[in-house]
């Protein structure tokens, strides 16, 4: 059953639980921005000036396992936000997959993966 949302307009925004992924259950996604910087210092030792390149997201992904059969350096298609925050545009590319298996438990995976900003093939 989906969750009924009662929210005031200061709240618009605001969004409760993750879109269905292909091949997986998913019980937590997380996606983290960040890029290499590069600094140049004054005769004072002064920081005057700031470049931030590079950006990318590491998004990391867990959830009972449904089929997913992709490796690590495969290309990854995700419905959950893979926007905010910068490294909008770019291809995901799977850096591990970890699959869990336990006596009493269900199947899960665990998937750590890096969006570039650049669309790659």
């Amino acid at each position: 059953m989906a969750a009924t949302i009662v929210k005031s307009s200061t709240a618009s925004s605001v969004s409760f639980g993750l879109t269905v992924e292909a091949s997986m259950i998913i019980s937590s996604y997380n996606r983290s921005v960040s890029s290499d910087k590069a600094e140049i210092m004054d005769h004072n030792g002064n920081i005057v000036t700031v470049s931030y390149y590079n950006q990318k997201a590491s998004i990391s992904i867990s959830g009972a396992q449904n089929g997913f059969t992709h490796g690590a350096g495969a290309i990854l298609s995700v419905a959950n936000n893979a926007t905010d925050g910068g490294a909008a545009d770019g291809t995901i590319v799977i850096d591990s997959v970890t699959e869990t298996m336990t006596a009493d438990g269900f199947t899960t995976i665990d998937i750590s993966a890096t969006q570039y900003e650049a669309n790659l093939s």
